[in-house]
């Protein structure tokens, strides 16, 4: 569900800064944590900042592709991203980014909670159908016929759910997990990541949009990509 990095947008070029407030209360702080990952955006970039803007300190581990084989002997399921949490290996994306975001005050314990968990799974859903096949020719008309019947529909319902909440972000007035989702999708579909799929169907979801740019706008996220430029 989550996906490669696009060029980052220029920060410093957004007319406007918002203070970061997550306004969920947070929990106690998590100790030693290992989250490891390649060296780039892709599945783990909500978990990274979930955690950075929960101040929660993290071993940022980045795997290059060279050294995958030897690494990919060590996780649970031949896969990542991985969490180690306090010497015991945690996996599956979407369980790390709501115990993170719990953690770190970004799921809260209301209705909230259902909005957000109710898009992550529709976004989730979709994501996961997206076709594959080793003839490129097959491939590309399936995807051509995934984003008409499949992907525009689930956004749609993403982009009108969120105008309805009419809030800052998403479904609230503070940054949730779901926002750190979104910003991977409108990432992904921006970089290009997935063939045959136009990079700026993206722009037909403006609430989707433009509630990513007011996230890029806020201090501590452009704090995060500052120092993280990949």
């Amino acid at each position: 569900v989550f996906f490669l990095d696009a060029t980052r947008n220029k920060l410093d070029a957004l007319p406007f800064s918002l203070p970061f407030s997550t306004g969920a209360k947070k929990e106690k702080k998590m100790s030693a944590i290992k989250l490891t990952y390649f060296d780039f955006g892709g599945r783990a970039e909500p978990l990274r900042l979930a955690l950075f803007l929960g101040g929660q300190a993290f071993e940022d581990e980045r795997i290059q592709f060279a050294d995958w084989p030897e690494k990919k002997k060590t996780t649970p399921l031949g896969q990542v991203p991985v969490a180690e949490i306090d010497g015991q290996q945690f996996t599956q994306t979407t369980a790390l980014l709501r115990y993170f975001g719990r953690k770190s005050g970004l799921y809260p314990d209301t209705l909230d909670q259902l909005k957000i968990d109710e898009l992550i799974e529709i976004v989730n859903d979709v994501t996961a159908r997206v076709p594959k096949d080793k003839d490129e020719e097959v491939k590309k008309a399936n995807r051509a016929i995934f984003v008409e019947n499949e992907l525009r529909p689930a956004l749609t319902f993403v982009d009108k759910k969120i105008a309805n909440y009419g809030r800052k972000f998403a479904v609230s007035d503070n940054i949730t997990i779901l926002d750190l989702l979104l910003l991977s999708l409108v990432h992904g579909i921006s970089a290009g990541s997935w063939d045959y799929v136009d990079k700026t169907v993206i722009e037909d979801f403006p609430n989707i949009v433009s509630r990513h740019k007011l996230l890029l706008a806020d201090d501590k996220v452009a704090e995060y990509y500052k120092a993280h430029k990949n």
